[in-house]
């Protein structure tokens, strides 16, 4: 099954903020019977970079700040997934938490 998937966030600041430092987790996680076919994020203001990379258990967070006088803040992440049926429990990795 395929599946468009839309998030979205608005902040809305009063005062407004002269800076700001953001991190953001939206992109789907792949595997366990889900492939992402596609993902972007579109943020107003647009910062002057962005920067995606996984964090310590696999999801990607991105990293941007704003720099420039701003009254809110809006983030939608668009996402194109592919599912399959789940996995059965018995496929799944078997970690204990302390491992983790």
């Amino acid at each position: 099954m395929r599946l468009e998937i839309t998030h979205e966030t608005t902040y809305r600041y009063q005062p407004p903020a002269d800076t700001a430092q953001h991190v953001v987790h939206l992109r789907p996680r792949e595997g366990h019977g889900q492939r992402v076919l596609a993902h972007r994020l579109d943020l107003e203001p647009m910062p002057l970079a962005l920067k995606c990379e996984p964090d310590g258990f696999g999801n990607e967070r991105c990293f941007f700040s704003l720099s420039s006088r701003h009254d809110a803040l809006r983030i939608v992440a668009h996402s194109r997934v592919e599912t399959s049926p789940a996995a059965s429990s018995d496929d799944l990795p078997q970690t204990a938490w302390e491992d983790v």
